[in-house]
């Protein structure tokens, strides 16, 4: 059993724990499959219906939930096979299953189609130089500083590509996950993004720099409105940015309705948003978390600022229901609890409070994720708390912290694509964090050496 508020160390945590049915990755399901269907007239069968189970990306929870119908339009067509199968699922919800156990996989999904995550958030067009302290008294930029483009602010974009040796890379914070999803699975359009831009040269800029990174963009594009920037100056190690979200903060949920993008939507079995997006369009974001919950998929979210919780709590708790991974810092959870007016509260306690909360869709538990800069990551959900020390990274080689979130979002996530555990998630997280510090903005190496 679990035991609530109880702090475990990973070091502590049996590698080989044992996951029950609901907790299965696809490939633990394809392991039962192997076994259960080993004898009888299943023979000569078993591994096209691994196929079918593997191509449809059936995991523990999805496996608990099938019924003979659904199994025949998998294209298991034999009426004995299929409610064969339904029965030994059937034996297994109730605890019997002839025996058969399955120990937590480490095997990694091999077969990641195109679209498989889709991502939706507000693009901006990063414009970097590194520039002088007399650069930011002029605009009136403080160093490490993050601000939202005034109209006193808005000649810099220029005065950069005008006078300084400029790097354009696609950012925002969820395109920032998208690509750092993207390059740890090192497979081109398993990613696809949805945002607001202009008809511009920087719009076509964003785009080169996303698709160069394997990120499938579906941009709607929109008239009259400049494309997002973020003016990202750079003075020794201050990094400070100033945002104009522009065409990104006018996204409508028409461009989601359309028929070519509802495909999109209907083929993703997995979804993410920061929760910036919540300031656009809380009707896209309901539209796609009521799908990911009716079909049993993954959908994702982030806290993303102290604001988001203070300014934006009634989108955020109409999307909260929905939400099956949630991501954090510190200072953002326990925004999130004043706002609740919980009080006293650790951050695993609030961690494991917020996990607890109401949800839609009960077949899949909602687990929090709530990193602490140097300390440990907390993980909360299923009735108990966990600590994951991060990657130490010298104090001499950070180089920027801004984008250590978002990196730590994606390389999460490109794990739970690959049907690996929690802790594995966690680690890639750290991973991917620890890299992006070592560098300007949320920039990578060109290739991952996670293990």
């Amino acid at each position: 059993g679990t035991v609530p508020r109880t702090i475990t160390r990973y070091r502590d945590i049996c590698a080989e724990e044992m996951a029950s049915p609901q907790d299965w990755s696809v490939q633990d399901v394809l392991d039962w499959l192997d076994k259960a269907l080993s004898s009888g007239s299943f023979n000569g069968h078993v591994e096209t219906y691994k196929h079918f189970f593997a191509s449809h990306f059936i995991d523990g929870a999805s496996l608990l939930e099938l019924t003979p119908d659904m199994i025949r339009k998998m294209g298991i067509h034999a009426v004995g096979h299929a409610l064969g199968i339904a029965r030994l699922i059937s034996e297994l919800k109730s605890g019997g299953g002839s025996g058969i156990t399955v120990r937590r996989s480490s095997l990694i999904r091999t077969e990641l189609p195109e679209g498989l995550i889709l991502c939706m958030g507000n693009p901006l067009l990063d414009i970097s130089a590194e520039v002088s302290e007399a650069f930011l008294q002029k605009y009136e930029v403080k160093p490490n500083d993050a601000i939202l483009c005034e109209d006193k602010h808005k000649p810099v974009y220029v005065e950069l590509e005008k006078n300084f040796a400029v790097s354009y890379i696609a950012g925002g914070s969820t395109q920032n996950t998208a690509r750092i999803i993207s390059w740890m699975l090192q497979k081109k359009n398993v990613v696809r993004y949805m945002g607001g831009v202009g008809k511009d040269d920087y719009a076509k800029r964003l785009k080169e720099s996303a698709v160069s990174e394997g990120v499938d963009v579906h941009y709607m594009e929109i008239d009259e409105i400049p494309t997002g920037t973020c003016a990202v100056l750079i003075t020794g190690s201050n990094r400070s940015l100033i945002a104009n979200l522009s065409a990104a903060n006018h996204y409508k949920v028409d461009h989601l309705l359309l028929p070519e993008n509802q495909k999109i939507m209907e083929q993703a079995r997995f979804y993410y948003m920061a929760g910036f997006f919540l300031t656009v369009s809380p009707p896209s974001i309901q539209l796609v978390a009521k799908h990911a919950a009716a079909h049993n998929k993954v959908f994702s979210m982030n806290l993303s600022a102290p604001f988001i919780s203070q300014f934006f709590d009634g989108p955020l708790l109409d999307a909260l229901p929905y939400v099956d991974y949630l991501f954090g810092n510190e200072s953002e959870a326990e925004a999130f609890a004043d706002r609740q007016a919980w009080e006293n509260l650790s951050i695993g306690e609030i961690a494991l409070k917020i996990s607890r909360m109401p949800k839609v869709n009960t077949q899949r538990d909602r687990i929090v994720i709530i990193t602490q800069g140097s300390s440990d990551t907390i993980v909360a959900g299923r009735g108990e708390i966990r600590q994951y020390p991060i990657v130490l990274v010298p104090k001499e080689k950070i180089v920027d912290t801004n984008g250590a979130g978002d990196a730590f979002a994606g390389g999460f996530l490109s794990q739970i694509l690959l049907g690996r555990p929690v802790e594995d998630a966690v680690h890639a997280g750290h991973y991917c964090a620890s890299m992006v510090i070592q560098r300007s903005g949320c920039t990578h190496p060109p290739k991952p050496e996670f293990k």
